[in-house]
């Protein structure tokens, strides 16, 4: 009840002057870096397989990482008061062929938007607001009166929310046979099973409930990623589209799919590691094989 008491104050004031908290943003981060070692310890480990992946050096301070999650809630809390045709039209751009594959998921019967905890993922969703598509957003479950405030900030963005659960399952299941778009963050296995995929010469499980939704749904799997710039830019990638095979062994068809997905996903990790907010000790807490 605390942190929701504190966002509770602190939106409004951050979302109506999110320059001013962005900037502000590097001094929290600097100071959260230096008070809380365990912390710096688990970013440090997270980030080691990736350097070591792309052969360079780490980076002096992961202390970005830490200003990137407190960037994010200033995303969040600015919400309410963005303008997203003006914000869309100034502070997005498209990479390569991503615009693309952008009109592919606005003229698709059904998507579904799989993207990870790089940069803001749900700012890449606000295009789809401009081109009059409407979609479901599937999140991490919360609190209950947290998951309402956070879900009443998400729908300025023109998103409809369910939790990760058995009924948000079942709802994405009818948006996507509706012909509808849903998007989820597939980078973090909440659940006791997942699917093991290898990057970075480690093995980790991701989750395998989006692969079976896409399975099940036949729904085309769009990877998204955003990565963000200075002052709440963003830089929106919409790779090649993914189609899940369907043959009679499911779980292999999971895996290819999966593996895919994260062969992707580990692209972006590459070029932006400490634009990737997970700060629990993830190579261990999700490790498989």
């Amino acid at each position: 009840m605390i942190k929701l008491r504190l966002f509770q104050i602190f939106f409004p004031i951050a979302g109506r002057l999110p320059i001013l908290f962005y900037a502000l943003a590097w001094f929290i981060s600097l100071l959260i870096w230096w008070l809380t070692p365990q912390l710096r310890k688990r970013i440090k480990q997270n980030l080691s397989p990736i350097y070591e992946a792309a052969l360079t050096k780490p980076r002096k301070s992961g202390s970005e990482v830490i200003r990137n999650v407190v960037n994010y809630y200033v995303d969040l809390a600015a919400m309410p008061y963005r303008d997203f045709e003006k914000f869309n039209r100034t502070s997005v751009t498209y990479a390569d062929d991503s615009a693309f594959n952008f009109q592919q998921v606005v003229e698709a019967k059904s998507a579904i938007i799989m993207s990870g905890h790089i940069g803001n993922p749900e700012i890449a969703l606000t295009a789809l607001h401009n081109a009059g598509r409407e979609w479901l957003e599937i999140v991490e479950p919360l609190s209950e009166p947290m998951d309402e405030f956070l879900s009443g900030i998400r729908s300025h963005t023109g998103a409809r929310v369910a939790t990760n659960s058995l009924k948000g399952a079942r709802t994405a299941l009818k948006e996507l046979r509706n012909g509808g778009i849903v998007a989820i963050v597939a980078d973090r296995n909440m659940t006791e099973k997942g699917v093991c995929v290898s990057v970075f010469n480690k093995h980790i499980n991701l989750p395998a409930g989006p692969w079976q939704l896409a399975r099940e749904s036949r729904a085309t799997v769009f990877p998204t990623f955003c990565h963000r710039g200075k002052w709440g830019s963003t830089k929106i990638f919409f790779d090649e589209p993914l189609q899940i095979p369907y043959t009679s062994n499911k779980d292999e068809d999971i895996k290819i799919a999966a593996q895919a997905w994260a062969t992707i996903w580990a692209s972006h990790l590459k070029t932006q590691p400490t634009q990737w907010t997970v700060l629990e000790n993830f190579w261990e807490n999700h490790r498989c094989g």
